[in-house]
């Protein structure tokens, strides 16, 4: 018990002259704190309630020290119209106020509404394509088998058609190439496309119309 009493001595002693240091620096927060006075006498109170003061003495010196880092002064932001971007440079061709500015200039001939009528026209057809195209629909490609080259059509005996036909395959105004019939049924036909015929690029698809033989070369 004498060893505990020794060791609560030197800590009162330490407590002391801490608490001399800080309270010439926060005597405001010692006023407020007088309620921990009685306890903190050397005769006076147990060692629970002496160690319990002790403990928040300890915890308000903490907050004393958090309360005066939060309210230190922070750094002053710049001023925003001292932020502001500076003018951007004059445009290219700028007269600087000495009269409206020129637009663009279409080519002699040509009226600005023309440029763009005529950048939106399709080409002009040929003389090909304007044959394709009238040539009247007699049936439409159902199927076509790229590996072995044999497309089915939806016209078969009772629209004429014979083995050893020829007719055009045709998609809007372009030729996709001749066919050779060798297969005929009352509504459906089956034949064979000849390679040499066919365009690069384009293959016969479902839906393109078969129409009478228009020779691409004539």
């Amino acid at each position: 018990m004498r060893l505990t009493e020794i060791a609560l001595a030197i800590t009162l002693v330490l407590l002391a002259v801490t608490g001399y240091l800080a309270y010439e620096g926060h005597k405001d927060r010692f006023n407020a704190d007088d309620r921990d006075a009685p306890a903190l006498q050397a005769n006076g109170g147990s060692v629970e309630q002496r160690l319990a003061a002790i403990e928040r003495q300890m915890a308000n010196m903490r907050q004393d020290q958090v309360r005066q880092a939060r309210d230190q002064p922070r750094e002053i932001a710049a001023d925003p119209d001292d932020l502001r971007l500076p003018p951007p440079p004059p445009l290219l061709g700028a007269n600087n106020g000495s009269g409206p500015m020129p637009g663009p200039t279409a080519p002699s001939g040509l009226r600005p509404d023309s440029l763009a009528d005529s950048a939106d026209e399709p080409p002009p057809l040929t003389d090909l394509e304007r044959r394709v195209l009238r040539a009247p629909s007699i049936a439409r490609v159902t199927s076509y088998d790229l590996d072995h080259n044999i497309l089915e059509i939806s016209g078969g005996s009772t629209m004429g058609i014979k083995e050893g036909m020829e007719f055009s395959i045709r998609r809007d105004q372009y030729l996709l190439g001749t066919m050779r019939v060798n297969l005929v049924d009352d509504d459906a036909a089956a034949g064979e496309m000849y390679i040499s015929s066919m365009p690069d690029g384009l293959v016969v698809e479902p839906g393109d119309e078969v129409i009478e033989r228009i020779a691409a070369n004539p």
